[in-house]
This record gives C-alpha cells, structure tokens and sequence, in this order.
C-alpha cells in the first residue's frame, strides 16, 4: 500500500473530532440505561446536561464572538469612512467642473474654464 493511500483525509479527521463528544455523550448515557429503555428521570437528567453544558459554552464563547463581530464591524466601518472622501466618482467631477468658471484643473488641464467646460 502507498503512503497516500494510507494518510487519512483531513474532513475525516474533521469529523471524527467533531464526533467525538457526541460519541462520548451517548457512551455516558448508555450506562444510565437498562434494557435500552431510558426512564423519564435519565430523560430529564440527560436534557438538563445538555442544557447546563449549552448554558456554560454560551457564557464563555457568546461574549467572545460579540468582541469579534465589534471588531470586523468596526474595521469595515472604519474601513468604509476613509474610502469615501478620498476617491471622487467621475460623475460628481464633472457635475462640479460644470457649476462655475474661473482657474481650476479640468479636462485640459490646469487653466480658466467656463461654464461649458471649454478652456480660455
């Protein structure tokens, strides 16, 4: 057998370790149970768990996801505000170019301009 074809692929190591709790749970469970029926009491115990376990990731990773989100938005915003002084659309130039005479930089270049555009 080669090399490659004994390496496992990553997505399957992906999954096994997204699995691995899952599996751990139901392992747990499982010694709670007799005769594979589950009682209503290891049902509701189960749930609480599963809640408790929900609330304590909740509580740590929430605020840190907030943090992460406050940052992209605030470097997208940030980001946003620069770029929109800076770098006028053509159509605003020309509209502007358009509103009076007198010494600017136009189409020609630097010199007196009309109202029409045209150098003099």
């Amino acid at each position: 057998m080669t090399n490659s074809a004994r390496r496992e692929s990553t997505a399957s190591k992906v999954g096994r370790c997204i699995a691995l709790p899952f599996r751990v749970e139901a392992a747990l469970w499982r010694n709670f149970e007799r005769d594979n029926r589950a009682s209503i009491l290891v049902k509701a115990a189960k749930w609480l768990v599963r809640g408790v376990v929900l609330f304590v990731c909740a509580y740590y990773f929430l605020p840190l996801l907030f943090v992460i989100l406050a940052a992209i938005t605030a470097a997208l915003f940030l980001g946003r505000a620069s770029g929109t002084g800076a770098i006028p659309s053509s159509s605003e130039d020309e509209h502007r170019f358009f509103e009076e005479e007198g010494l600017r930089d136009g189409l020609f270049g630097h010199g007196h301009y009309d109202k029409d555009g045209n150098k003099w």
